[in-house]
């Protein structure tokens, strides 16, 4: 096998023949001083020999510094080349990533105080690793399997804020899969995989164990952090996830009013008679239940109040329909005042932008959430600073 040899093998080959060129001319000089020495005096000798000597010296010094130079020189050129290609492709590159809608760079947005007085701030940095690449099914669920035996997820979130104040109210937080390729796949990406391979019940502990501990963290430092888990009826009937649930909760009493459980419509009309139990137990405790996922808008209002349900999610494209008219914005105006008579409080989700988000305030609901307040980030990106009182 060939090796590569690069400028500086170069250079070096350069320099030994310049030492055989010289000291050819110094033999050579020192030669003819003799013959010319044995032609004239002794002092014509000495002399000769001498001057070749100095001669001969300061030619190769004098050719090294030249070659030197101009080694350094083109090397500097190549560098120069390098680096000039390098930022073109880096150029390349977020342009692709834009026309993907991917952000390019990092920002930071201060979400502000609660309306409850209590301080909060969070910093947020939209930059999230975009897979470049599609996954098949085997090797998603080779992911799958190696985060739950090394109990290894990335925690991502995602505020709901108040409204018209956009001040962060609660934080939806997501198990994401980092890749061996350092990607990151989003739930939407295994979801089907997981519950395929009887894994979803593994992935919501360890996603419920790590925002735990950053919950008692923040609370011991006098923070506290509302967040919602997603989860399904598995997951509420596992016994080693209601484990360490209690467990938390039986020495955190305090920090149940801040976890907020998430099921779906759909889930809550086929949830099992056990799982029901387990909600109104948990209830019982402190926690809290969201609905999302609305497709149905006939609510059946005794199963939610049965079910201990707080909030429900219902989707911006569907709620902008009801800002057409002023008929359809009243009729909104009494379906929401109805559910806050029971304590439920109404979502606006997958707010994308800011019009959308200008015809969702003329509906007067109270929380919002969805890309136009903040992108899917990692938990750790954000810092709360909202007093656990």
């Amino acid at each position: 096998m060939r090796h590569w040899r690069g400028p500086q093998h170069k250079f070096m080959t350069q320099r030994r023949a310049t030492y055989f060129l010289f000291a050819g001319l110094g033999l050579y000089s020192f030669v003819s001083a003799l013959v010319l020495g044995a032609m004239t005096q002794t002092q014509g000798l000495v002399l000769t020999c001498v001057t070749g000597a100095v001669l001969t010296v300061i030619g190769v010094v004098a050719y090294e510094m030249f070659e030197r130079r101009s080694f350094a020189g083109k090397t500097a050129k190549s560098f120069s080349f390098i680096q000039s290609r390098q930022e073109d492709m880096l150029n390349d590159i977020a342009r692709l990533r834009s026309k993907q809608g991917a952000p390019s760079h990092e920002s930071e947005i201060a979400l502000a105080r609660d309306n409850d007085n209590t301080e909060s701030t969070s910093k947020f940095s939209p930059r999230v690793d975009i897979a470049y690449q599609d996954f098949t099914k085997d090797q998603i669920a080779s992911f799958l399997r190696h985060a739950v035996a090394q109990r290894e997820i990335e925690v991502f979130a995602q505020p709901v804020v108040t409204l018209p104040q956009r001040q962060t109210y609660m934080m939806e937080v997501y198990a994401c899969l980092k890749t061996p390729f350092d990607q990151t796949v989003g739930g939407t990406d295994y979801l089907d995989v997981a519950r395929d391979n009887d894994l979803m019940a593994e992935i919501d502990q360890l996603l419920l164990s790590a925002c735990l501990e950053k919950m008692q963290g923040n609370f011991a430092r006098g923070k506290a952090t509302r967040m919602v888990f997603n989860i399904e009826d598995r997951s509420l009937l596992s016994p080693d996830y209601m484990s360490v649930l209690l467990t938390f909760i039986a020495k955190n009493k305090e920090l149940a009013r801040f976890l907020t459980f998430e099921i779906a419509q759909s889930g809550y009309t086929v949830l099992d008679e056990k799982a029901a139990i387990v909600l109104k137990q948990l209830a019982r405790l402190g926690c809290t239940f969201s609905m999302d996922h609305v497709e149905d808008p006939h609510l059946d209002k005794d199963m939610v109040r049965a079910m201990g349900i707080s909030y429900i999610k219902i989707g911006a494209d569907k709620l902008v329909r009801f800002t057409r008219d002023e008929n359809a914005i009243a009729v909104m105006h009494r379906i929401k005042n109805q559910f806050e008579a029971q304590g439920v409080k109404l979502i606006a989700e997958k707010i994308e932008d800011e019009e959308m988000l200008k015809d969702i305030l003329d509906l007067e609901l109270d929380y919002g959430e969805g890309f136009v307040f903040g992108r899917l980030d990692r938990l750790d990106h954000f810092e709360f600073q909202r007093s656990a009182a």
